[in-house]
């Protein structure tokens, strides 16, 4: 077993006694196909075995055992076509990246787009795509998607994404306004579109909403609202 095996394993050790929820082999194992090393700068590197958030330049890598959980809840499959929005550095999309069959990310940082691609690659994550853009606008081309993962928080839902999902598609979201303070939680909620019509008020397809946990999520950025 090499060293960067061996850290990987005790890493991996410490984020599921860590972590009581999440359970599920199939992301268990692909948590340990991926080396957090890989996704932040050199100077970072044992700071990635470590089982906290790790701040970056202008965006964060969240805990492990928050990214496992989220992925676990979208039940992801092989076949799923999977949107990535607010892939910050590209942990979140390499360990998804293992259980489905593509990936597209959008980030609006074009430094963590940039430093992503080269993580990316360099995981051998080649069913996986980052665009620099607007992640409230979804990527519509590769649509529509079978799963929605958003690292990052809204105020509420964006249609331009749920239009983009599939009937029956599932989307892990923090939902609600980030308190300055840090002292007001969002909710990290999975929500599964059921249906195109009727709209409601809001413009909004039929939903069904399941509400997770609390978390502390940066907000989502608006380039363009």
């Amino acid at each position: 077993m090499t060293k960067s095996t061996n850290r990987l394993s005790q890493f991996l050790s410490c984020v599921l006694k860590n972590s009581p929820h999440l359970t599920d082999p199939r992301v268990i194992q692909a948590m340990s196909e991926v080396d957090r090393a890989l996704f932040v700068p050199p100077h970072l590197r044992s700071a990635a075995y470590d089982t906290s958030v790790i701040s970056l330049d202008g965006y964060t890598l969240s805990e492990p055992g928050l990214v496992g959980y989220m992925i676990q809840s979208l039940d992801l499959h092989p076949s799923d076509i999977v949107l990535d929005i607010g892939s910050g550095s590209g942990y979140h999309a390499a360990v998804m990246s293992r259980l489905c069959q593509a990936v597209y990310g959008v980030e609006a940082l074009p430094h963590a787009v940039e430093r992503s691609r080269i993580a990316l690659r360099a995981a051998l994550c080649s069913n996986v795509e980052i665009l620099c853009g607007d992640g409230w606008d979804g990527w519509e081309e590769h649509a529509p998607y079978d799963a929605v993962n958003v690292a990052c928080a809204a105020d509420h839902l964006p249609p331009a994404i749920l239009a983009q999902m599939k009937t029956g598609g599932r989307m892990i979201i923090p939902l609600g306004t980030r308190d300055p303070l840090g002292r007001e939680p969002q909710q990290l909620s999975l929500v599964t579109k059921q249906g195109t019509a009727p709209l409601d008020n809001q413009s909004l397809p039929p939903l069904s909403r399941q509400v997770l946990t609390p978390v502390y999520f940066v907000p989502m950025v608006h380039l363009h609202h």
